[in-house]
């Protein structure tokens, strides 16, 4: 769900920055397993929009009872073929981590994820059938390197997906035409779309993404 998610997401809005929450668990080892993404915005991010797109995330996850947490940050890039982070999404998923270390409940080495949706990969994987693997997924993830920087990338095979095949398919699919919404979205619809524009649960966007498993 996450991965189409965050496919969608950058689909929607391939001429802008994106960012977004990824939700999931860490367990021993660590392992980390990202359940959810929740798409905040398609702009640069300011420090009001973070701060409450982020409480009302983990007032989602208290709400689930399922030791689901936020566990790090996704961003698309707004120019095509560069899908380094940016020192935005890098500050964001630095304040993350500093926030887990005093996380009891959580393994102490854990750490959270950064993602770049990479612009690259999802041209390619809609021109071409023969991809590398990291082309296939789309994604390129980063953990913290020896100075505290989200620039370490984890290598392609160390990550599994487990509906890989619906991310695929929403990338050929016309997902564009799918009602998905992110925090910006749902605030700026105002009072009368406020409740319709619902960030978190993207229903219908859920409802699609299911559909595309194969």
């Amino acid at each position: 769900m996450a991965h189409a998610k965050m496919i969608m997401h950058a689909i929607r809005h391939s001429r802008s920055v994106i960012h977004g929450i990824l939700l999931g668990k860490f367990k021993d080892g660590p392992l980390l397993t990202v359940i959810d993404a929740l798409p905040v915005c398609h702009a640069a991010p300011t420090k009001p929009l973070l701060d409450m797109s982020l409480r009302l995330a983990e007032a989602y996850c208290a709400s689930l009872d399922d030791n689901i947490g936020i566990v790090g940050w996704y961003t698309a890039n707004e120019i095509s073929g560069d899908d380094n982070p940016k020192q935005a999404a890098l500050k964001i998923v630095s304040s993350i981590g500093e926030k887990l270390l005093g996380d009891s409940s959580i393994p102490s080495n854990a750490e959270p994820i950064l993602t770049v949706v990479s612009s690259s990969g999802l041209k390619s994987s809609l021109e071409s059938s023969t991809m590398d693997d990291e082309l296939k997924c789309g994604l390129r993830v980063y953990g913290s390197d020896s100075r505290k920087h989200w620039l370490n990338q984890y290598p392609v095979d160390s990550i599994v997906f487990n509906s890989p095949d619906a991310a695929a398919n929403v990338r050929r699919a016309d997902c564009e035409a799918v009602p998905f919404f992110d925090f910006e979205d749902h605030l700026e619809g105002g009072i009368t779309t406020i409740q319709s524009r619902d960030w978190i649960r993207n229903v219908d966007a859920a409802n699609f993404v299911q559909k595309s498993i194969i």
